[in-house]
């Protein structure tokens, strides 16, 4: 094949480029064309058995200058010859398109220093370097090529946005699962999950990578570029392309960096203007932001929490992973493809080359929150040039304009705390107030989310403040607005969220009082009793207590009681054990009198329950809590009160004997 030849469909330069260098390579030993290659890594000799090589047709090549000889009868040949000489030596003056080892690919002179007009392509063969005028001349090619197919380029990072990898020794108790052949996860996890003992490691595939890199191949030349070493970039490669499918040569690895800690597309054979770019790192992409999609990162395992920062256990300690449909990579793959549609759309004419993909990729970047109007409230110092923080550039990006000012036309506050004037002025005037990482994630999901349901932290602060909000506010505002925000959040998808909620419904009651409780919350607190998750029901049996503790036992015996005893009618046990621990809850409120008319029946009858942790539970509850009340009654200066109490007593040692 030669360098001027046009590609064929599905190829790429930087695969010509290393096919011809093969082919070139080999020709002085057949037999070479027979092996396999065993690494980019050869022996030193080797690569100087071929750049001899190289040399040595190159000799062959150039034309042989005849020597100045003298022919009888005055002829001039030589002069003659001596003309042609001098022409074709012009003619095969070469231009050096790149080199291997110091010496040019194409005449085999060798030059002391050729890095000033030349950039190296290691990944496409070892000691490759290519001249300026070369890979301009390689790009507008493969430009061609590329617009003749209608694709694009694809640059991939690796580490955290196509997988994920960790070191055995990084593995925490809980992933000890992950090298367990016989754990049931070993099945879910078949195929994006590798053993890697040669180098001494795990690899997480992420959800939906193969089926992105399939559909993207229809629309991409794609690119791995690695901050990682070559060795683990061709091994991570391996894993994804098995039949070097899409990649095959196009593996950039740390040693083809040009610039030390940085990434750049001097080493793509690719024009910049066709070039989108996957990355979770953007500081590595310094000169080439307006290529850049940001992907979230995946944190499979601890380790990889551990090293950014995270304290919540990772996805493989909780056995979860990303969905595999509505994950980062099948988010992004909508994206990516809509720009590509927006690139050769035929609306805007047939000339393809004219085009930039990077102002397509902005311009569906900047409708992700366009119309909203975002002040910034304590999310950065005071004294700092707010125009140049990350998260205003990134709300600009993404099509949003900012203010340092609050007026009418404002549509959000970001905030880290509640109790700014800013967030105060959003809570009254009706603005959305969102945290930070609302923006972030728009940024990820390439759409703007629901303010009100998927970011409930703003709200469970506001609910934890209420004195600080009812002074601004005022109170029939406040319940207003909180009431509908409580309700939502005792009943998100999320258990963790109902959990928090909960823990504010005696401040919220308190703050608005028996009436308003009895209104809008009873109902709420006896229906989280019956949460499926025992965390909740627990919290919700303490806030009876606190509850009863606040409005009385009169009020606990009309709204609460009557309610909470009726549930041991539930033919459920679990829901059965929460009457008795609310009842062991509720007796030092109650009173000994109330507790022996009342909640000591109930108990007497779930005491011949069939289940036997509901006797376990019953014995709690007549050990801690009804035992201490008909004590306490036993020695009431009443006469009849002491009798009952006594025979109260006797009546529960026979039926806890009994049972």
């Amino acid at each position: 094949m030669s360098l001027v030849d046009e590609s064929p469909v599905n190829s790429s330069s930087s695969d010509d480029f290393a096919a011809f260098l093969d082919a070139e390579l080999s020709d002085t030993n057949p037999q070479q064309e027979e092996e396999k290659q065993e690494s980019d890594d050869d022996d030193a000799d080797d690569n100087d058995d071929e750049i001899n090589a190289v040399i040595e047709r190159t000799k062959r090549r150039k034309i042989s200058v005849v020597d100045d000889t003298e022919e009888p009868n005055g002829s001039t040949s030589h002069i003659v010859q001596t003309e042609v000489t001098e022409t074709s030596v012009k003619v095969d003056i070469c231009i050096h398109p790149g080199f291997i080892g110091g010496m040019c690919i194409k005449c085999g002179e060798k030059t002391d220093d050729d890095t000033q007009s030349s950039v190296a392509f290691g990944y496409i063969h070892k000691d490759l370097r290519l001249a300026n005028d070369e890979i301009a001349r390689l790009r507008d090619r493969d430009l061609k090529n590329l617009l003749r197919h209608k694709k694009l380029y694809l640059v991939l990072d690796l580490d955290h946005t196509l997988l994920n990898s960790t070191r055995f020794s990084d593995l925490t108790q809980d992933e000890g699962y992950l090298l367990n052949p016989n754990d049931p996860m070993q099945d879910a996890l078949k195929g994006s999950l590798f053993k890697l003992p040669f180098m001494n490691m795990v690899t997480k595939l992420r959800p939906f990578v193969h089926t992105f890199l399939k559909e993207a191949s229809n629309y991409f030349e794609m690119y791995i570029y690695t901050m990682g070493e070559r060795a683990y970039a061709l091994e991570m490669a391996h894993l994804l392309d098995p039949g070097r499918v899409y990649f095959d040569s196009k593996v950039i690895a740390q040693g083809d960096c040009t610039q030390s800690h940085q990434k750049g597309l001097d080493v793509v054979l690719g024009q910049e203007n066709a070039v989108l770019i996957l990355d979770d790192t953007e500081q590595v992409w310094s000169k080439h932001k307006d290529n850049l999609i940001s992907m979230e990162r995946y944190h499979f395992f601890a380790s990889s929490c551990k090293q950014f920062g995270y304290e919540s256990k990772s996805l493989s300690e909780l056995r979860s992973d990303e969905s595999d449909t509505d994950g980062a990579l099948a988010t992004v793959l909508k994206v990516v493809k809509r720009v590509h549609s927006m690139f050769y759309d035929s609306e805007l004419g047939e000339n393809f080359a004219g085009r930039d993909a990077r102002q397509m990729l902005h311009a569906v970047r900047s409708e992700v929150l366009k119309g909203c109007k975002i002040v910034f409230s304590r999310v950065f110092p005071t004294k700092f040039q707010a125009d140049n923080h990350h998260l205003w550039m990134l709300a600009e990006r993404l099509g949003a304009t900012c203010s340092t000012e609050v007026d009418s036309s404002v549509t959000h506050v970001i905030s880290t705390d509640i109790g700014t004037e800013k967030s105060r002025w959003a809570i009254q005037e009706n603005k959305f107030l969102v945290e930070p990482r609302w923006l972030e994630a728009a940024n990820f999901l390439w759409q703007r989310l629901p303010e009100e349901n998927e970011f409930p932290d703003v709200r469970l602060n506001i609910i934890s403040k209420l004195d600080q909000v009812n002074q601004v506010i005022g109170i029939d505002l406040l319940s207003q607005s909180l009431l509908p925000a409580i309700v939502e959040l005792a009943e998100d998808r999320h258990w963790r969220v109902r959990l928090a909620s909960i823990e504010y419904i005696p401040l919220l009651a308190s703050q608005l009082g028996v009436g308003f409780f009895d209104d809008k919350l009873g109902s709420l607190c006896m229906q989280l009793l019956q949460d499926n998750v025992y965390s909740i029901r627990d919290a919700a049996e303490n806030n009876l207590k606190r509850l009863s503790e606040e409005f009385g036992p009169d009020w606990a015996m009309q709204h609460i009681v009557p309610q909470v005893l009726d549930m041991i009618k539930n033919p459920h046990y679990l829901y059965r054990m929460t009457v008795l621990r609310a009842i062991s809850l509720l007796a030092p409120v109650m009173g000994s009198v109330i507790t022996c008319s009342k909640l000591l029946p109930v108990v007497v009858t779930a005491s011949k329950d069939r289940v036997p942790n509901i006797k376990f539970n019953v014995a709690k509850v007549v050990e801690k809590s009804i035992k201490p009340c008909l004590v306490e009654l036993a020695e009431d200066p009443d006469v009849d009160v002491r009798y009952l109490a006594n025979q109260a007593l006797q009546s529960i040692d026979q039926v806890m004997m009994s049972s």
